[in-house]
């Protein structure tokens, strides 16, 4: 009966995943026409940031109220830290760690989305007074090191 009943929820959720919820598929937003493999890779990364922090974070604004919680829960744990016992200080403490990493790479998750949505677009517009060679390399660096800071934090881009 078992496998009757799993093989119909794999047949029904193979059908979702093909119409309904596509998660495997990435839309790069690019007008029609040829690109660069690393401009697509730009792009891809951009776009799946985007829609992390769009769709899963609900903007920015879910992830400074998921900040705040983090904060507030920090702050919960220093006040069990003052009266733990000795035994479960080490774990209190390595849990204040990992919310304060989280708190750093939530705001690393922020700036690179405002690169992603703002920053790029206005790049050109801000820096027109550079030549146009010396503004695509100023850019190009601005986006290497951005996509670096991305692989850096890409663990907590889960939900």
């Amino acid at each position: 009966m078992y496998r009757i009943k799993q093989f119909f929820n794999d047949i029904k959720w193979w059908i979702l995943h093909r119409t309904f919820y596509r998660y495997h598929v990435l839309k790069l937003n690019l007008k029609p026409g040829y690109y660069d493999t690393d401009y697509l890779l730009e792009e891809a990364m951009y776009q799946l940031l985007i829609r992390y922090v769009e769709k899963e974070q609900d903007g920015l604004a879910g992830i400074l109220e998921y900040m705040i919680s983090l904060q507030q829960d920090i702050e919960g744990e220093e006040k069990k830290l003052i009266l733990a016992e000795k035994s479960n200080r080490e774990h209190i403490e390595l849990n204040i760690t990992c919310m304060k990493q989280n708190i750093e790479d939530l705001t690393k998750i922020a700036q690179i989305y405002l690169w992603a949505v703002k920053g790029r677009k206005n790049f050109d517009r801000v820096n027109k007074k550079m030549e146009w060679l010396e503004r695509e390399e100023e850019k190009y660096k601005q986006d290497t090191e951005i996509l670096k800071l991305l692989v850096e934090v890409r663990n907590h881009l889960w939900t």
